[in-house]
């Protein structure tokens, strides 16, 4: 384990953390995103291991000897700085005093969708906090694959990790144009509308399926609507117009296992 002791926030480490959280030109242009905390470091060496990864601790998390309980620390490069500079790297703001830098992994590629069940399409979602909360549900209900429009937020941004929790680490997703995904998909491919279509509850989900969701502004763009099979919606209170878009997509796939679908 290499360990060294930073005291400027001018140094090089210090900096180079700052701007992968403050701009994505940044993070795209190094392939780099930030860690925050314990959890998302631990699911991450979990996967990936943290061999040649910046760790960054807080001295005080360091003389406690609080970051040797993270899997496979002894490969990890640490610098040790003071708690008085936690602040200017922590995307939080009861930061634990430990955060990682660390190479963005690369995406999947495919051409064929026929192996899979339910797919769970998603459509010019812009914030990141949403889209890590859309990853971790998909995660919890065993989601195949996640297929996001090009349109749609960062999947890697500090907001985005902190919102999915570590699912962005084994949940499948690509990033891709979604309707040619839905023109190549053999199952059935279902809108989740506001207003239009059968109530999801009513509905029958047969596998294999995608299941397509919009903002909740803008909802579904016509591109995608007219690749779609037919629209769903989730029925509510008359005093309630819309539900967040992470909401709707949970209730949508409760759904798929309450019937079940398989």
């Amino acid at each position: 384990m290499k360990i060294n002791f930073i005291e400027s926030s001018q140094n090089k480490i210090i900096q180079s953390c700052k701007k992968i959280i403050k701009t994505n030109s940044y993070r795209k242009k190094f392939n780099k995103t930030v860690l925050d905390g314990k959890k998302l470091i631990s699911e991450y060496a979990g996967h990936f291991g943290l061999v040649g990864i910046d760790v960054i601790l807080a001295k005080s998390v360091f003389e406690a000897g609080d970051h040797q309980t993270l899997p496979n620390i002894e490969d990890a490069t640490i610098s040790v700085v003071p708690d008085r500079l936690i602040p200017k790297i922590s995307t939080v703001e009861q930061s634990q005093g430990v955060v990682a830098i660390i190479p963005i992994p690369p995406m999947e590629s495919f051409s064929t969708f026929d192996e899979y069940q339910l797919l769970l399409g998603v459509d010019g979602v812009q914030d990141p906090g949403n889209i890590g909360a859309i990853l971790r549900i998909c995660a919890a209900f065993d989601v195949d694959l996640v297929v996001l429009s090009k349109e749609c937020g960062e999947i890697w941004s500090p907001k985005s990790l902190r919102a999915g929790m570590g699912a962005q680490f084994h949940q499948k997703c690509i990033n891709t144009d979604i309707n040619l995904v839905l023109r190549n998909f053999k199952g059935r491919k279902l809108g989740l509308s506001s207003k239009r279509g059968e109530s999801i509850t009513q509905f029958r989900l047969e596998a294999p399926l995608m299941l397509v969701v919009g903002s909740e502004g803008r909802g579904l763009s016509n591109l995608v609507e007219s690749n779609i099979e037919s629209f769903l919606n989730i029925p509510l209170s008359s005093c309630v117009e819309s539900l967040n878009v992470a909401s709707s997509v949970a209730i949508s796939l409760y759904e798929t296992k309450r019937k079940p679908y398989r």
